[in-house]
């Protein structure tokens, strides 16, 4: 068959379906799917998932940190971290639902879910940070957070005081001792007050340590902080003050004891504070902070920390923020070169 034949035979034939087809009644074709719109109720970043009443938000972090240590071996050590967060939202008869899940960890493979919860009204259950996890209180990281105590299952309420905001928590046991397992879990309340430019906060804890099976100490935490900005400068100042509870106050590890052979209870206290002042397109970070721990079977150390920081804005969502930190407990004094690289979305 010429190709030319080929061509009007398949013509004839499209032509005879159309003519065919008009015969037949009109179908509806099918309804645009409808685009996600955001949910101004919960701020900027949220989205609602088309055909139903939840609103959805994405985030997290990409972060490089580049460390020398004239203690440590290899002198110059490179670290990743990475963190995906997703918080779903919405409205009930009780008020708003969230639910809140963290994916995170160093990026070699061993990453796993660190944080995830649910809150209604006062209400957040399952495993969110540590009421007791008060920022600025600890100067032996450069980076000026808190203990780090935010990794264990909780139970928290908010309350509202006055201007201010009490949180009453019962919390998964935070570890500070070398034997012997807590048999109840920690209980914490933090009294959070906005005084003008002024921002107070108060943290109390009750801590169990034992030491093995043989003793058994009531121990507790107490941490108060002061935060204040002045014209885009910010000064923070805290003081803390442990007995058998030292991991809240004095940086305890799990080779410390909060308990002794005898029963002693080890005791701790720590200070200290920090200047941000904005300088040319970033702040500079200044900070200083003294902690103790002693138990007489163990030890008595009392360690120095100052460090500086500069955060530095490179673009939107990117921060760049070399860091000194110099620290000396008596026996061993480290200085650290830190950079740290971060990326917010």
């Amino acid at each position: 068959m010429k190709l030319s034949t080929l061509l009007l035979s398949s013509a004839a034939l499209v032509v005879a379906g159309s003519a065919y087809a008009a015969d037949l009644p009109a179908k509806k074709g099918a309804p645009a799917a409808k685009a996600a719109t955001g949910c101004p109720a919960f701020g900027a970043g949220y989205f609602q998932i088309p055909g139903g009443d939840t609103c959805l938000k994405f985030g997290g972090l990409v972060r490089y940190t580049g460390t020398m240590d004239n203690t440590a071996s290899p002198k110059y050590a490179q670290a990743s971290y990475v963190e995906f967060a997703a918080t779903a939202k919405s409205n009930t008869e009780m008020g708003a639902l969230t639910s809140y899940l963290r994916v995170a960890g160093a990026a070699t493979g061993s990453s796993g879910l660190n944080r995830a919860y649910l809150q209604l009204g006062g209400l957040t259950a399952g495993r969110p940070d540590s009421v007791m996890d008060i920022p600025g209180t600890n100067q032996t990281s450069a980076w000026s957070n808190g203990w780090g105590a935010g990794t264990n299952n909780a139970l928290q309420y908010a309350i509202p005081v006055g201007a201010g905001t009490m949180t009453v928590a019962v919390e998964d046991a935070l570890a500070s001792n070398a034997s012997g397992t807590a048999s109840r879990p920690d209980v914490a309340a933090v009294l959070t007050v906005p005084a003008g430019g002024l921002n107070f906060t108060l943290g109390v804890v009750s801590h169990e340590a034992n030491y093995s099976t043989t003793y058994t100490k009531q121990g507790y935490a107490a941490i108060g902080r002061v935060g204040a900005n002045l014209g885009g400068t910010s000064v923070v100042a805290w003081a803390g003050t442990s007995t058998a509870a030292t991991a809240y106050t004095s940086g305890a590890s799990s080779t410390n004891y909060d308990v002794d052979s005898s029963g002693n209870g080890a005791t701790g206290w720590n200070y200290g504070g920090e200047v941000g002042v904005p300088a040319g397109p970033g702040t500079f970070f200044l900070g200083m902070g003294q902690y103790n721990y002693n138990l007489a079977a163990v030890s008595n150390t009392t360690t120095t920390s100052i460090g500086a920081a500069y955060q530095y804005n490179v673009t939107k969502g990117l921060y760049a923020t070399p860091a000194f930190l110099t620290t000396d407990n008596g026996t061993t004094k480290t200085n650290q070169l830190l950079i740290r690289i971060n990326r917010d979305f």
